[in-house]
């Protein structure tokens, strides 16, 4: 979840220096809006790295259990477990 933008003005503040009630009203939504972008940017990336995580755990595991290297039943339990 976003933080407030008073939390996002407070901290475009700190990080360019000036007060935000100094510069003008589009260039202090456009700091709040490009800060927004890069956090979604980032979740958005964690979120494909655990999918593809995932999608090569699962690759493995078929590969072990057609080549009978995994008992089954031991990796259900495992599986169960989390």
């Amino acid at each position: 979840m976003s933080p407030p933008k008073a939390e996002l003005l407070k901290r475009d503040e700190q990080e360019s220096g000036d007060p935000a009630s100094c510069r003008p009203r589009s260039a202090r939504c456009e700091a709040i809006n490009q800060r927004l972008l890069a956090e979604r940017r980032a979740d958005t990336l964690e979120c494909e790295r655990v999918a593809i995580s995932n999608a090569v755990r699962i690759a493995h595991l078929v590969i072990a259990l057609k080549n009978g290297v995994a008992d089954p039943e031991l990796l259900a339990e495992r599986i169960r477990r989390g």
